[in-house]
């Protein structure tokens, strides 16, 4: 049976993850905590739909939740059902993912996907890590709270999500290990990775006018998309125009994603459109630099195709992606506001033109997808073993997490 809470969950995600809450600054003080409040309210509101408490009446019973992980509130199910849990996560892990299990999570030798600045840190920079990684976690603590009072209000006199949390028996995490990094794990934590493309066959969906767009484009493509959750309204003015005057001033042709149109000012050589085949239009030739705001599925799709990045990091994991772009030498990133128009133009051109990061991406690519069983295959597999077998206490380091105090 599927119930379809797709545009309830759209709604909300848009009626109230629609602030101006973009940039590191910004995101770091109030984006995080808002992204997880409006979590949160999708997650109350889902149980709330008709056919999903008549679902709840049936009286069913399962032999496995599977749950997301990064929105805690995921896991009013296991109030439902009695039953073992696997999680996964879209992308990295994200504050507690791994402490659950016993394993390592430290902002300057082990960070989640939430971490900013990451490597060659000088000493300030290492505390200022310190103190928002504490800043962070407490957060994500006192959010805990109202997720609790929310669930005694649904459900009466339930024990608390903390306690809940036990009920996790296995943690699939969609990134790959080579991209991560190294860190110590137990066995029920399982690395995955672009689990969307192992297959590395992508179903043909690109019209006939882009093909031949493409194929016309001999000078180079840059293609641009900036992913779904950020509008064209939420980039500044200033912003948005310092993007058409750097391509304006380029010899190659602009392919850029944008849910709006560009009226007068939109430059001969950039062509907009609402959606594109992202993953098939990257693999072809001409596509010489991907601008993306590196969220994880971007980055995978960059791999795949093997074509250079220049990230722009806005939200979310985007920045540590963006880190991992430069340690990796696949491509550049920078901050927007700190560039004007003509350094935006060079750094793409340079970023185009440098051949090593091509070459390097093609090494990533090696690394990533040349595995023994496709990322689905492991996912089906861990499953299936967490169905069959439920807690398998020497997976685990730990089944007691530690505080995140104590990795400091």
């Amino acid at each position: 049976m599927e119930i379809d809470v797709s545009e309830v969950t759209k709604d909300i995600w848009q009626e109230r993850y629609t602030e101006d809450i973009t940039g590191k600054d910004k995101y770091k003080n109030e984006g995080l905590k808002h992204a997880l409040q409006v979590a949160t309210k999708i997650v109350e509101r889902q149980l709330e739909i008709p056919e999903v408490k008549s679902f709840i009446k049936n009286n069913e019973t399962f032999d496995l939740l599977l749950l997301e992980a990064w929105i805690r509130p995921t896991l009013f199910w296991t109030y439902i059902y009695d039953a073992p849990v696997v999680t996964i996560s879209s992308f990295g892990p994200v504050f507690n993912d791994y402490i659950n299990f016993g394993g390592p999570s430290h902002p300057l030798l082990y960070p989640t996907s939430m971490q900013h600045e990451v490597w060659n840190l000088n000493i300030w920079q290492k505390l200022v890590a310190l103190y928002e990684y504490w800043k962070m976690h407490s957060m994500y603590d006192l959010l805990e709270k109202e997720e609790d009072a929310i669930a005694k209000r649904l459900f009466g006199d339930v024990p608390p999500l903390r306690q809940q949390m036990e009920k996790i028996e296995m943690f699939l995490v969609n990134i790959h290990p080579v991209w991560e990094g190294v860190r110590p794990l137990p066995r029920n934590v399982v690395h995955l990775g672009a689990t969307h493309l192992q297959d590395m066959k992508i179903k043909p969906n690109m019209s006939e006018e882009l093909r031949e767009y493409l194929d016309s484009c001999n000078y180079g493509v840059v293609y641009v998309s900036l992913g779904t959750n950020i509008r064209p309204w939420m980039l500044p003015e200033h912003t948005h125009q310092k993007l058409l005057s750097a391509f304006s001033k380029m010899a190659f042709n602009v392919l850029w994603k944008w849910d709006a149109d560009i009226n007068d000012d939109q430059p001969y050589n950039v062509k907009i459109g609402r959606w594109f085949p992202q993953a098939e239009l990257l693999k072809h030739p001409n596509v010489r630099l991907f601008i993306t705001q590196c969220g994880q599925q971007s980055i995978d799709e960059a791999i795949a195709a093997a074509v250079p990045v220049l990230g722009l990091p806005m939200a979310a994991d985007q920045w540590r992606n963006a880190e991992q772009v430069r340690r990796h030498k696949v491509g550049t990133a920078i901050d927007l506001e700190d560039v004007d128009d003509e350094e935006f133009k060079n750094i793409i051109e340079h970023t185009m033109r440098n051949e090593t990061y091509r070459i390097n991406m093609h090494h990533l690519r090696t690394q990533m997808f040349d595995a023994p069983a496709p990322a689905p295959d492991r996912a089906v597999d861990a499953i299936d073993f967490t169905s069959f077998y439920g807690l398998v206490d020497n997976f685990s380091t730990t089944k007691t997490p530690i505080k995140p105090v104590a990795n400091l």
